[in-house]
Order: structure tokens, then sequence, then C-alpha cells
């Protein structure tokens, strides 16, 4: 896989990966650095992950809004969040801390 620098990390079987929509997950936290692992077996490279809170996509589709504060939302992709976990689909991503503009501050779990 590659994590790109500011994507939202999981772990998916116990390695890192970028974060997507599935039930299974764990949110880690942010990829601080790009890893590319395209040509190399699972643990073969190390990911830098910071855990707290970071600002992430409102996602347009099922989208959080001002009312949601201190909910848990759930993860999208590698840089959005949703308010609902699509009927057991998607895993948690965090809590909701603040909701701008820009977008969705999330306090990783």
């Amino acid at each position: 896989v590659t994590l790109q620098a500011g994507a939202l990390v999981v772990s998916d079987g116990g390695f890192a990966a970028p974060g997507y929509a599935a039930a299974w997950l764990r949110a880690l936290g942010r990829c601080e650095r790009k890893v590319d692992n395209q040509l190399g077996v699972n643990g073969s490279v190390e990911a830098e992950v910071l855990r707290g809170t970071f600002r992430w996509d409102n996602d347009p589709a099922d989208p959080i809004s001002q009312s949601d504060l201190f909910a848990t939302c759930f993860l999208s992709d590698d840089h959005t969040v949703s308010k609902t976990d699509g009927g057991g689909a998607k895993s948690a991503a965090g809590k909701i801390i603040q909701v701008d503009p820009e977008g969705i501050w999330v306090e990783t779990l």
C-alpha cells in the first residue's frame, strides 16, 4: 500500500493502511510522511502515525453537523468521515470535537 502524508491511517489486520469504509478497521491517526510499500511485503516498512485531533473532510453523502458534536463519526476514506456507520459497514474514526466550514475535527480514539 501507499500511505499519503496527512492521510487518515487504519489498522487492517495489524498493518497500517489508508482509511476506507469497512467494519473491521481501527483508526490509528494521521500519517506524518508518505510511505510506499507497493512492492514490499506487509511489515517491511514502518509508517509514522500521530494520534491526536485532526481535521478531515465531511462526507457530503452522510454529513456531520454541529448537533453531532462529541458523537462518534465513521470512516469513509483516508481523508473523509461520515455521520453514521452505514448500517454497520463502517468503522469508527473517532469523536467529533469541532465542526467548521473546512471540515470535521476528530479526536482519534
